[in-house]
């Protein structure tokens, strides 16, 4: 593995090699923030949601920074 290539990228390397288990260094792999930090901690999160008592298959989550 290349330092700084992203994990996805190569695990589908191996894959196509024939490499079923990976073993990669965590400190060497590329790591994306999809989410903004306030959100990061589901403790301290300002995120809420209510279900109502009869369910809802359509919720729309927005984050904001």
């Amino acid at each position: 593995m290349y330092e700084g290539q992203p994990l996805a990228e190569y695990v589908e390397e191996q894959h196509k090699q024939g490499v079923m288990e990976n073993v990669y260094n965590k400190d060497k792999v590329v790591t994306e923030q999809l989410l903004p930090a306030k959100y990061g901690d589901p403790l301290n999160s300002p995120l809420e949601i209510e279900i109502p008592s009869g369910g809802n298959k359509n919720i729309e989550i927005v984050l904001e920074d």
